[in-house]
């Protein structure tokens, strides 16, 4: 009995018969295609690749917590059920290597996140580390690829899910709180909502902090009160039950109504510049509440 292979790999694999004259699919598997490829590439696709590269598709066979060998044959082509099967090692074959990658590219160094060690021990964080940033982007530092993780992995788990940077604080009208907002929101019929950003100008700070020393240099910032475009910059809330995708800003792929009037209800000081900056973020000093810094208020 050979205990060193994994039961899927003594699997048999169908045969394929020779490709005959091209069927019309139905409209049904047309759309379900979509599954299968991507439909938004900037460039040629190619779909003949037989005898370069295939895939080994185990159905019915991960979900079935029991053995999946049921039957055993000597021969290396059998036929079963009208259909020939052939064994193919490929898989046992490439175990070595998966396993050696994934020991490579999963898993965080020794140095890295030793400033979060405390918040994930307490269950408050989870460091979600992207191996070789600097040559597998998905798109500005792979915040695609992590905020999509986040709603699939917890949606069956949370009523709400928040999506902002760690450089980002929310902030609450003093007359409410995290709680009633969300019950107040959902009353309304609302899936998703939106909050403005108020960015943090990342070097001048108020005089009367000048010589404080029991605030971060952060509290000592002040904020850009304007807006150069039609909108200011937006993170969200959702509820991801009904959310099938994640975006940086909103998720634009949801089954409800999202609301984006939020003004006086809730919105986030965003410190662009500041946290990956080892200094105090104070360069320069103004004594009035409100102040034309390069020609903004």
């Amino acid at each position: 009995m050979m205990r060193d292979v994994w039961a899927m790999e003594k699997l048999v694999c169908e045969e394929s018969p020779e490709e005959g004259p091209k069927v019309r699919r139905p409209a049904s598997s047309r759309v379900r295609r979509r599954v299968h490829m991507s439909q938004n590439v900037a460039g040629w696709s190619l779909h003949k690749t037989e005898g370069r590269i295939k895939h080994f598709h185990y159905h019915g066979t991960v979900a079935d917590r029991c053995d999946p060998c049921r039957e055993f044959v000597n021969a290396s082509g059998v036929a079963y059920n009208g259909t020939h099967y052939v064994l193919d090692d490929t898989l046992r074959r490439a175990t070595g290597a998966a396993r050696r990658f994934e020991l490579k590219m999963i898993g965080t160094p020794d140095h890295e996140g030793e400033v979060l060690q405390p918040c994930m021990e307490m269950g408050v964080v989870m460091l979600q580390d992207v191996r070789e940033q600097e040559h597998f982007d998905g798109y500005y530092h792979n915040q695609f690829l992590i905020m999509n993780d986040c709603l699939h992995r917890y949606r069956f788990t949370v009523e709400w899910i928040f999506f902002f940077d760690v450089n980002e604080f929310i902030y609450l009208s003093a007359k409410t709180n995290l709680a009633s907002l969300l019950t107040s929101i959902e009353i309304e019929g609302y899936l998703q909502f939106t909050m403005d950003q108020m960015p943090m100008l990342n070097r001048l700070c108020r005089a009367s902090d000048y010589e404080k020393t029991d605030v971060w240099g952060v509290e000592k910032l002040v904020y850009r009160d304007a807006k150069r475009v039609p909108r200011r910059d937006r993170k969200y809330a959702v509820w991801p039950l009904a959310a099938f995708a994640a975006g940086v800003h909103m998720s634009q792929n949801i089954a409800g109504r999202s609301l984006h009037k939020t003004e006086g209800r809730i919105k986030y000081f965003h410190y662009h510049g500041t946290i990956a900056d080892r200094r105090h973020p104070c360069r320069e000093f103004a004594n009035p509440s409100g102040v034309a810094y390069n020609g903004t208020h």
